[in-house]
């Protein structure tokens, strides 16, 4: 992929695409919400099948209701917490304020490191197996972000393709030793490089298994 130096920022790479901050419980309330359906529905025909009666309709009701709220509001809570990374910043969705900017400058830490830190050797690089975890600035008391961490870190999967921006600004902050700046047009060339293998570079370069940090 080429970088011409009069392109937008905004359009390097044309596909940026949020990583939305989804949980496992975000997956047990739509499977909950499905059960509370067929409940429903078995209420509503008023069947006995096998032996099982069915619940009133009123209970039934009642029972899918509040599912149906817990899930829609599961939905807004998850909606509202995602990531979105362009070549020069990157955005941090808050639950009820506009979505916080961010450059790579900002960037207070970051780590790379292994989902499996006990089954991966350390030659081994496959990049669907790493994650990184970057620290953004924040106004929160040092009390309550040691409580509540996810407020300031963030973790995403190396391999996302969605992540692209950043893991070719680390790889690129790896070997340079500095954030790449788009104004530059080697810098936006080099940048250009990393969009292929950047992951690698992150992987190859970014860990430090335990033993190695050790003098």
């Amino acid at each position: 992929m080429e970088l011409s130096a009069s392109a937008p920022l905004e359009d390097v790479p044309p596909r940026a695409r949020r990583v939305w901050k989804r949980n496992q419980f975000y997956f047990e309330t739509h499977f909950v919400l499905f059960l509370a359906f067929c409940v429903f529905f078995y209420a509503l025909i008023g069947w006995t099948i096998l032996g099982v009666r069915p619940m009133s309709r009123r209970d039934a009701s009642i029972i899918l209701g509040i599912v149906t709220a817990i899930t829609f509001a599961t939905r807004w809570y998850c909606r509202r917490r995602y990531l979105l990374f362009n070549p020069d910043s990157f955005y941090v969705g808050r639950l009820f304020l506009p979505a916080k900017k961010y450059r790579y400058t900002d960037i207070e830490e970051f780590c790379v490191f292994p989902k499996n830190p006990e089954q991966i050797k350390t030659t081994f690089y496959e990049p669907s197996q790493w994650q990184i975890e970057v620290k953004v600035p924040s106004k929160i008391p040092p009390n309550l972000a040691q409580r509540m961490p996810w407020l300031r870190r963030h973790i995403v999967a190396v391999h996302d393709e969605r992540v692209v921006c950043l893991t070719s600004q680390v790889a690129f902050y790896l070997e340079q030793e500095r954030w790449a700046d788009l104004r530059s047009p080697a810098d936006r060339e080099k940048l250009a490089e990393y969009f292929t293998n950047g992951n690698v570079v992150c992987t190859s370069l970014g860990y430090k298994p335990v033993s190695e940090e050790q003098p």
